[in-house]
């Protein structure tokens, strides 16, 4: 069945606020998770889009396949199986939907499967009504990633939408993140964990990156073609704020100046036209970090403004 989540890293003081926020709005249940991801020696599966891991959720084991279809800027979708099985062991053929387990089949052969990298997290998971008659499972996790002897915190916070349209969980984002503190989160657990285990480091590989296409077409409505716009801008900007803190290259605060023009320019031909409410807050959001970036080349002076502007004005009240 189709999973659509939408997901940030947090700021450890945000995480701890936002605890405290699902305690007033739930209480919300525990889970202790320990997940193990498992492929061929040579990453078959996760060469193929596919991801295979056995959880333990207290006394009980649980088998999951995905298979991702659609990944940016933190919203992730993936069709997804999942089966209880007693004793933790990985089983490909018990995967209970016959295209999933055909598809997994096909990748894997004959080979064996090994564990690559595990996460231990800690997960309060509440579920309440959204926007729209939707319905959302918000889950906060604090914990590790690890492969072999390196290990990265885990903070994130991820929105499932369980009914309704997808706009929901954008709305809900804004009125639990209203002031910042969190970032779109551009990798799963299991991206991390992969490249912990080939890098030692779980950070997005990379460098600044310049403009590429939207993805245009011929006869395409106005609403697609506006979302196909907005997700390339988007992506730009993301790939470049993450350069920068990141990186010592000089091009990635000029990338980042130059994606947020084409954001701000997109908002003004596109936003009028599909009366997007929140337009011109956006615009300016975009202008601002252009301007940062634009006269700040310093790199710890430019880190130290994003900074600023991901944590101010965060309340939860």
């Amino acid at each position: 069945m189709p999973e659509t989540e939408l997901k940030f890293t947090l700021d450890p003081a945000v995480l701890q606020l936002l605890g405290a926020r699902l305690d007033r709005l739930g209480p919300p249940r525990l889970h202790v998770l320990h997940s193990v991801y498992h492929d061929t020696a040579r990453h078959r599966l996760r060469k193929a889009g596919i991801t295979l891991r056995m959880r333990r959720d207290g006394a009980r084991w649980f088998q999951t396949v995905k298979v991702k279809t659609r990944s940016r800027d933190g919203l992730q979708v993936a069709e997804e199986a999942e089966t209880e099985l007693a004793g933790g062991g990985i089983d490909p053929a018990a995967i209970p939907c016959e295209a999933l387990r055909a598809r997994v089949r096909e990748v894997i052969g004959t080979r064996r499967l090994h564990p690559v990298c595990e996460t231990r997290i800690s997960r309060r998971v509440l579920v309440l009504p959204a926007a729209g008659g939707a319905l959302v499972e918000i889950a906060l996790d604090e914990g590790e990633v690890r492969a072999g002897a390196a290990a990265e915190p885990v903070r994130e916070l991820e929105l499932e939408l369980k009914a309704g349209p997808l706009a929901a969980l954008y709305q809900l984002a804004a009125e639990l993140l209203p002031g910042g503190g969190a970032e779109p989160s551009l990798l799963s657990k299991s991206d991390r964990g992969y490249l912990l285990a080939a890098t030692g480091s779980s950070a997005l590989p990379g460098g600044p990156r310049g403009p590429m296409a939207a993805g245009l077409v011929p006869g395409m409505s106005l609403g697609p073609a506006a979302a196909a716009v907005f997700g390339e801008c988007s992506s730009q900007v993301s790939a470049n704020v993450a350069a920068v803190r990141r990186g010592t290259d000089p091009e990635g605060p000029r990338q980042l100046a130059l994606a947020t023009e084409r954001l701000a320019a997109a908002l003004e031909i596109f936003g009028k036209a599909l009366e997007l409410r929140d337009r011109g807050y956006l615009r300016a959001e975009a202008r601002w970090l252009g301007r940062q970036a634009g006269a700040e080349r310093d790199l710890p002076r430019l880190r130290a403004a994003l900074d600023s502007k991901r944590t101010q004005r965060f309340t939860l009240a």
